[in-house]
């Protein structure tokens, strides 16, 4: 079964038309957690401006964040360069954002791109306990672990739902009641976290589809292929790549390409495609 197609709503930007895409340089060795920094989710620091345009639009019309009365105050979680922040700052205007990420050189660029815009902090318990509690998180292309799982029938040992789930329990602890997760480009489902019982969905029906990495059930077990549909021409991952660096597809096509996901014969467990925020009800 393939996600129905939203014509109106597309579901990549230019830059994530790229990261889809195109790998990112070979990493190096991960470094040691300290005790009080949480630990890294999406190792790749790779960003870029006006990402996300599909996503914030929809997000900023939101009646849990219309209804405040007031400027919400906004994290974004795994902020690298800082340009999530800068695309936050124009998206809500008068807003108080931050930003957090756990890599030393992405804090010093966000920290100097965001300079009088955004509060940029280092990813850590004490962190969020100084600066929250917050009315919305954003989480892009974070809880995530891309190219490592791409095409993998079972992502556990590469990412495995423990890590997404600890990172959201830190973030939840500073999410009021009534506060706004966003969550975009994961591979599992929110509904199979630790935070499914204690969110209800947004309804929003703006959204796009809310990721183009295969989605996988708690266990990491694959369920879906994703495909690129661009003028009517259906893409499997690696059809789409050659696509792009034959530059039969460019950046430019990028508004006219969407995602749709096959759903596997024996997925057993299944949850949405196109929510992205969901509200704390406790």
């Amino acid at each position: 079964m393939s996600t129905p197609p939203r014509p109106a709503v597309p579901s990549l930007s230019a830059d994530a038309a790229r990261a889809a895409a195109v790998a990112p340089p070979e990493e190096g060795a991960p470094e040691a957690t300290p005790p009080d920094r949480l630990a890294q989710q999406q190792k790749s620091t790779a960003s870029g401006a006006n990402r996300h345009p599909h996503v914030l639009g929809p997000l900023s019309r939101l009646p849990a964040l219309t209804a405040l009365g007031r400027p919400p105050r906004i994290l974004s979680f795994g902020c690298s360069v800082g340009h999530e922040c800068m695309d936050l700052v124009e998206a809500f205007p008068g807003a108080e954002v931050f930003g957090c990420d756990v890599d030393p050189a992405a804090l010093a660029e966000a920290r100097t791109r965001c300079a009088g815009k955004a509060t940029i902090f280092e990813s850590s318990r004490s962190g969020l306990a100084e600066h929250g509690p917050f009315d919305l998180v954003t989480a892009f292309n974070v809880f995530c672990r891309y190219h490592q799982t791409a095409g993998h029938d079972d992502i556990s040992p590469i990412y495995p739902i423990a890590s997404m789930n600890e990172g959201l329990l830190a973030i939840d602890a500073h999410l009021r009641p009534g506060a706004v997760i966003a969550l975009y480009n994961t591979p599992y489902f929110f509904e199979h976290t630790v935070l499914a019982d204690r969110y209800e969905p947004s309804g929003c029906p703006d959204f796009p589809v809310n990721g183009w990495m295969e989605k996988c059930e708690g266990s990491g077990k694959r369920v879906s292929t994703v495909h690129f549909v661009a003028y009517g021409t259906r893409y499997n991952r690696d059809e789409y790549a050659k696509a792009m660096r034959e530059q039969r597809l460019t950046l430019l096509d990028a508004p006219n390409i969407s995602v749709e996901h096959d759903r596997l014969p024996d997925a057993e467990h299944f949850g949405s495609l196109y929510e992205i925020a969901w509200i704390k009800r406790r």
